[in-house]
């Protein structure tokens, strides 16, 4: 069997899997080569979300690329977890809400580790934009989307507010007390 034909088998097998409600991770073995082929499923967490509002906030007062580095680092201040840990933010780069820059000087890097919103991540930020809830991929390609969609406040669990983050960074913002329940 060609390894080509048996990729499509088994990516046919897995999205009908996922399409009848099967939505874990999925790994199965390649009767050509002997190998684990893995399906990985993605959503945006609370901590993207938030790193992705933060990354807009500092690309409208600074146009341009901004590293992961400085990026981190603001959405702990912002958001007030300084243990708070910022893993696989490239990964919204699948629904094409941020964009990295090429990598033309440092040929041992695989990225620059630079990055700035797109116009998707900036109105998906602004709540005028909806993503697909989850992403399954294959070989590093998404091979299907679910049709539920999401919003940011959808990713972060309706925790978040623009405004509190704005307030956050000029200094402005008082969080309301919680009511107390009688």
């Amino acid at each position: 069997m060609l390894v080509a034909e048996e990729r499509a088998r088994l990516k046919r097998g897995m999205i009908e899997q996922i399409k009848h409600g099967c939505t874990k991770e999925r790994r199965q073995e390649c009767a050509a080569c002997d190998q684990d082929v893995n399906v990985h499923k993605h959503k945006v967490t609370w901590a993207q979300a938030t790193a992705l509002a933060v990354l807009v906030d500092m690309y409208e007062d600074t146009p341009g690329y901004h590293h992961i580095s400085d990026i981190k680092r603001q959405t702990r201040f912002r958001s007030k977890k300084p243990e708070l840990i910022l893993s696989h933010f490239s990964v919204m780069a699948k629904w094409s809400l941020i964009e990295d820059e090429p990598n033309f000087t440092d040929p041992e890097k695989r990225t620059s580790g630079m990055w700035r919103p797109t116009q998707r991540g900036i109105d998906f930020v602004y709540n005028q934009y909806l993503i697909s809830k989850y992403l399954w991929t294959f070989d590093n390609r998404i091979m299907y989307e679910s049709p539920e969609t999401t919003s940011i406040k959808g990713a972060t669990g309706e925790q978040f507010s623009w405004p509190e983050m704005q307030g956050i960074k000029a200094g402005t913002y008082v969080k309301p007390e919680k009511e107390k329940q009688t």
